[in-house]
């Protein structure tokens, strides 16, 4: 992803989720660059978690259903699905493929991290120059993990998503059912 596609995608999760913070920033890029993360071996338990969230998140329709996370990855929000359109069975074969295909790039992910902090001054963040840097230094020192959200923006915005190559989840959804 080019810097300018980055800071696009940085910017519009910025503007609907303001509060975010480095280790969220991190979160957005590793998954932009990873996909899910990692392969996942056990459909059944991946199905079965999904299907655990998805019934203890509060439904908001007017959510949009998918948030651009760049690399032609997307996050499939869990409050705006329509199971009548997409069942959680078809989502969760579409995350399991997304993640088993997936394998992303430890240098061009570090080279990302790199741009956010040259670029600090371009991004509205709520937090300062030297909580990012202190947050990466931290960070690649303990080799560059997939994390979590912060507490800030779990409680904030109380994501539920899952992360779906964008070809997939266009190709097996269409609007007024599945094909």
């Amino acid at each position: 992803m080019k810097d300018q596609e980055l800071l696009v995608v940085l910017k519009e999760h910025l503007d609907r989720y303001p509060k975010m913070q480095p280790q969220d920033v991190v979160k957005l890029l590793y998954q932009g660059e990873f996909g899910p993360g990692h392969m996942i071996k056990d459909p059944a338990a991946s199905l079965k978690r999904l299907e655990d969230e998805y019934a203890h998140t509060e439904h908001a329709p007017r959510m949009g259903l998918t948030e651009d996370i760049g690399n032609g990855f997307v996050r499939v929000n869990l409050a705006a699905l329509d199971i009548g359109i997409c069942s959680l069975e078809k989502l969760s074969a579409l995350f399991v493929l997304s993640a088993n295909q997936t394998s992303g790039d430890m240098n061009r992910f570090q080279e990302k991290l790199e741009m956010i902090e040259d670029r600090f001054a371009d991004l509205p963040f709520e937090f300062s120059r030297g909580d990012l840097e202190a947050y990466l230094n931290d960070y690649v020192a303990a080799g560059c993990p997939a994390v979590s959200h912060s507490e800030i923006y779990r409680d904030a915005y109380h994501p539920a998503y899952r992360v779906v190559k964008e070809e997939l989840i266009f190709c097996n959804i269409q609007i007024g059912g599945e094909k």
